[in-house]
């Protein structure tokens, strides 16, 4: 995503920030009660919809000054359009937690793979070659596991995608400071 945010620097600092707060309450409210973990998670995706789909809607109007920008403004309709569904219907997002949590999980290995053959390309340093890897691996892997195991072994699984998204969002707050500095 440092890539992709290149042009966003403050939105990448804030996906990063949001990310950290997400696994801090998935990691809370999984050992608090699993009731309540979906509700919480719907309510947190449900916010990160709304202030994706702001945040583009007011980049747009305020960076693309005359150009045709109605993808963006269909996008961030779109995001914020799931937003409220989350609101109104947080039940929805109990009948596929899930797959959700299984998708991010895949979706998050794949970026991180990405982002080091990436790396590779621009010969970073190995270290941030290894992390990339690893986090990719653990990410596809949580993924996977998620799909395959119900029950108590999801208490774990959502204390590790927690831990997961904490990862990401300080991989993604690091990459925005550096965007920032330059």
């Amino acid at each position: 995503m440092g890539n992709l945010f290149k042009r966003y620097k403050w939105m990448q600092l804030f996906l990063g920030i949001l990310l950290i707060v997400a696994g801090i309450v998935t990691i809370v409210i999984s050992f608090i009660n699993m009731g309540i973990l979906s509700t919480t998670l719907s309510i947190i995706i449900a916010v990160v919809l709304f202030a994706f789909g702001g945040l583009i809607l007011l980049s747009t109007f305020l960076e693309d000054k005359g150009n045709n920008y109605s993808t963006a403004i269909i996008y961030a309709s779109l995001l914020i359009a799931l937003g409220v569904i989350l609101c109104i219907r947080n039940t929805l997002i109990q009948e596929v937690i899930l797959y959700l949590v299984a998708v991010f999980c895949i979706a998050f290995g794949a970026s991180q793979i990405i982002r080091g053959i990436i790396a590779i390309k621009y010969h970073a340093k190995p270290i941030v070659i290894i992390l990339c890897f690893l986090l990719g691996a653990i990410g596809i892997t949580l993924g996977i596991v998620s799909l395959c195991c119900q029950g108590t072994m999801m208490q774990i699984i959502y204390i590790l995608v927690g831990a997961l998204f904490i990862i990401s969002g300080l991989v993604e707050t690091i990459y925005g400071i550096k965007e920032v500095r330059k």
